[in-house]
């Protein structure tokens, strides 16, 4: 199982394991009697992104379908799948995105991004993050393992899941056009309001922004960064499960709204809260220079051996930017 500081660093890692005659271990992972490699998910081009949309949403939908007939009471998606169309256009406005993704999901789907500024400015993504409705999450999680390896959603073939600890499962399907490729699906059980994620499980997976990806900084840095603000600063820890005290149970939620949390870490409650450029900015103008080297000290320390490779635009941004050594 994946802890938090490791799930949220990798995309499109997951792995499937099966036996010699390719039975699929129903828990994914390698064992004694399942050790061999199936399929090992891995990030997609960016040029694919414009037939992918679809297909993509296609392929939950299919899922969604599936697992109502397995589980009568689950819409993971909401009522008719409603989280995955998109949202109809309001007076002076175009259509907006559907609401079911999060993380690096969220500017997969972003209609202000073209996809000629997309493919330039990001060279792939590594998963599909997508919230949904986590009220029925044993059953679901139940239903979901005993899917059939082959399985058709879509365009995709399903060849397994693994649950990750709490409310996290992983999804590994192949796409007809992309047949040397397995895709992840990252499925992440949340609350639900009007059949849509509400606005706090939706900040709480926050994937950075656009400009951050174009200059190879990654959401896992920006939450890596919200976390090093808020231990060095107010003795507090941020994750997934929201800010909370650093003393706070590991299973327990904290603060989601990124407004809040914004105005807990900065005395503002700002949209900067959801950038790394933007939190960097924020560290400059509302918290004082005496803290920037521990916060930037632990940040660094929480990459691990990924400082001097995926890490180090993120490192370099802040050494601009704050005023720290090392």
């Amino acid at each position: 199982m994946l802890k938090f500081k490791q799930f949220i660093s990798e995309g499109g890692n997951i792995k499937i394991y099966g036996d010699e005659q390719g039975n699929i271990n129903p828990k994914g992972a390698k064992s004694e009697k399942f050790p061999k490699l199936i399929h090992a998910a891995q990030p997609f081009s960016n040029t694919a992104r414009e037939s992918l949309q679809p297909d993509i949403i296609d392929a939950l939908h299919a899922v969604h379908n599936h697992l109502n007939k397995m589980v009568p009471e689950s819409h993971i998606f909401g009522k008719n799948a409603q989280a995955l169309k998109a949202k109809p256009a309001e007076p002076g406005k175009e259509e907006g995105p559907p609401a079911f993704h999060t993380g690096s999901t969220k500017m997969f789907y972003d209609p202000k991004i073209l996809h000629k500024d997309y493919a330039a400015g990001i060279k792939e993504t590594g998963d599909v993050d997508a919230l949904i409705d986590g009220k029925h999450q044993p059953a679901v999680q139940k239903a979901l393992s005993n899917i059939p390896s082959g399985t058709r959603f879509g365009k995709y073939t399903f060849h397994g899941v693994i649950h990750h600890s709490g409310n996290e499962s992983s999804l590994v399907m192949t796409h007809d056009d992309h047949p040397g490729e397995s895709h992840q699906f990252d499925l992440t059980h949340v609350q639900y309001e009007k059949d849509e994620p509400t606005q706090e499980a939706k900040d709480s997976r926050r994937g950075g922004s656009f400009e951050d990806r174009k200059m190879g900084i990654k959401g896992m840095h920006l939450n890596q960064l919200t976390h090093s603000v808020a231990k060095n600063v107010h003795g507090m820890k941020y994750s997934t499960k929201g800010l909370k005290a650093g003393d706070a149970e590991p299973s327990s939620t904290g603060i989601q709204n990124s407004k809040a949390v914004s105005k807990k870490l900065f005395g503002v409650a700002h949209d900067d809260i959801d950038s790394f450029s933007g939190v960097t900015k924020l560290i400059n103008q509302h918290i004082p220079p005496e803290h920037h080297q521990a916060i930037f000290d632990t940040f660094k320390n929480s990459l691990g051996k990924d400082a001097d490779t995926s890490g180090k635009p993120a490192l370099d941004h802040l050494r601009s930017n704050l005023k720290v050594v090392g």
